[in-house]
């Protein structure tokens, strides 16, 4: 198979690979420098105040540079104890650049080399002698096995991608464009790998029918290391699922101190022990810690039972967070759609749209469970057709304590369809 690739044409690839991934970043961030930003180390929260052009200069700069450098700066640089001078300006800012990129190139280089050589095999030569007449074919892999190799260069280009691009978001930095593509490259080198582990412990098919022959007793010994090292990876990759679950179901949620106090209690010869704890896939126990019993009770027990699921509802309750569970619960838990949930969330996906999606509805949300004005909160409600009003523990915290004149309203004119100690769920339409 060797005479069949251009070795030329992969050095060739992987150079074009390691210019792009070096030269491109040194020019944009050399663009990035020059623009002029007016704030200055330190002021990276003020970016947001500022007026274009000024705000995309300071936002690239932050998203470049991970800071706001001073023009003025000037730092000593020194490599591998070799003093290279102060470095200011355009010319640190390009040296910054180097230093990250530098420290991925050894990942880059595999995954180009990876890919180069695959294209390089797709694409071959003819691998005839000028002095022979023996016809060889060009392609003498099957079409599965073409496929594969296809698989596995566009897992490693894709994989490539991010550290050079990533699409901007709130974040501002690689995280979300690194998720999405190493998703779809995860699966595409696992079909890949499947095949090469039958390639290789079974024999490629080819496309050309060759004379059957047994393999040289060195191919089997090869295989046979081969498969005892693919043994001792798979073994290896079996404890991970038993690690991930017991760090999810026991140390994250505290029941491994629990079983141990059961444990302990027991050999002490103690009658009356706490039982033992149960652990399963359901994660009421969590979320009950999240949110508080009473809110699981109203929740689970009650509003469920009441409002059936995937209906034309809409419900109301604290906004904002991400990743907080005790915010948004009862729509995620009911599935019923809530005015305004996790704005973090909500701002990334949606983007520059968001202002024009959202609209004012988190002031009218604030300004509903804080008015004393029954006429102003039912303009609300009218608005945006809400049904339903969650006032429990969130909306205590967010909205001056139970005993708030906003919050109090609800209990004053309306009865609760739902309610458990001090939290409450009520509807504001008709039935």
């Amino acid at each position: 198979a060797g005479r069949r690739i251009r070795y030329g044409g992969v050095l060739a690839l992987i150079l074009v690979g390691l210019i792009f991934a070096v030269v491109f970043p040194l020019t944009v961030a050399s663009a990035v420098d020059s623009r002029t930003c007016p704030l200055h180390k330190g002021q990276e929260n003020l970016i947001g105040t500022l007026a274009e052009p000024a705000l995309s200069n300071c936002q690239a700069r932050y998203r470049l540079f991970s800071e706001l450098r001073d023009d003025t700066e000037i730092r000593q640089i020194s490599v591998f104890g070799y003093d290279l001078g102060k470095f200011s300006g355009t010319k640190l800012a390009l040296y910054q650049v180097y230093q990250r990129r530098m420290g991925a190139l050894a990942g880059q280089l595999v995954l180009l080399t990876i890919a180069a050589v695959i294209l390089m095999r797709l694409f071959a030569r003819d691998p005839n002698h000028p002095d022979s007449d023996k016809k060889h074919p060009i392609i003498n892999y099957s079409p599965g096995t073409g496929v594969a190799l296809l698989l596995i260069a566009v897992g490693a280009v894709i994989t490539f991608v991010p550290d050079v691009i990533y699409l901007i978001d709130n974040f501002g930095n690689r995280m979300n464009t690194i998720f999405k593509l190493y998703y779809q490259s995860w699966a595409l080198f696992s079909i890949g790998a499947a095949y090469a582990v039958f390639a290789i412990l079974n024999g490629a098919p080819t496309r050309t029918s060759e004379e059957t022959r047994l393999a040289p007793v060195s191919v089997f010994i090869a295989r046979g290391v081969y498969a005892v090292g693919l043994l001792y990876l798979l073994w290896a990759g079996v404890l991970y699922p038993y690690y991930a679950v017991r760090s999810r179901a026991l140390d994250e949620t505290n029941l491994d101190n629990e079983l141990a106090q059961v444990e302990i209690c027991r050999e002490a010869g103690v009658s009356d022990c706490p039982d033992v704890p149960k652990i399963s896939l359901d994660a009421g126990p969590t979320i009950t810690q999240a949110i508080g019993t009473d809110e699981w009770v109203l929740i689970n027990d009650c509003f469920m039972q009441l409002e059936p699921r995937k209906n034309d509802a809409v419900l109301v309750e604290t906004p904002g967070g991400g990743y907080t569970p005790h915010l948004g619960r009862v729509s995620m838990l009911t599935g019923i759609p809530t005015l305004l949930g996790w704005d973090n969330h909500e701002r990334q996906w949606r983007g520059d749209t968001y202002p024009d999606v959202a609209g004012n509805r988190e002031g009218d949300i604030f300004t509903l469970y804080t008015t004393e004005d029954w006429n102003t909160a039912q303009d609300i409600i009218d608005k945006y057709g809400i049904d339903y009003v969650m006032v429990g523990n969130a909306e205590f915290n967010a909205y001056g304590g139970q005993d708030a004149d906003g919050l109090s309203k609800f209990a004053q004119l309306l009865d609760p369809v739902c309610k458990q100690g001090n939290v409450a769920l009520y509807r504001v339409s008709a039935e």
